[in-house]
């Protein structure tokens, strides 16, 4: 449940700005569809690099930091 509410939270408010952005476009307005697709390919490429960062970052923190104490702090 929480996730569903999570993800309403965060979807809901980007998809009202996007109609908004949309519909006041009054000189050169592309098809919705194209816009939301665009939406879309946004969103799948911000997790994915957002993923491979935080992997990246990890494997950089478990190279630098010898003591497993403070690994497990921070939570690598």
């Amino acid at each position: 449940m929480i996730i569903f509410a999570s993800l309403i939270a965060a979807v809901l408010p980007m998809f009202i700005y996007l109609l908004l952005i949309w519909y006041f476009d009054l000189y050169d307005r592309e098809p919705f569809k194209i816009v939301l697709q665009n939406y879309f390919w946004g969103a799948f490429g911000a997790v994915i690099f957002a993923v491979l960062g935080g992997l990246l970052l990890t494997q950089a923190l478990n190279g630098l930091i010898e003591n497993k104490a403070e690994i497990d702090y921070l939570g690598t």
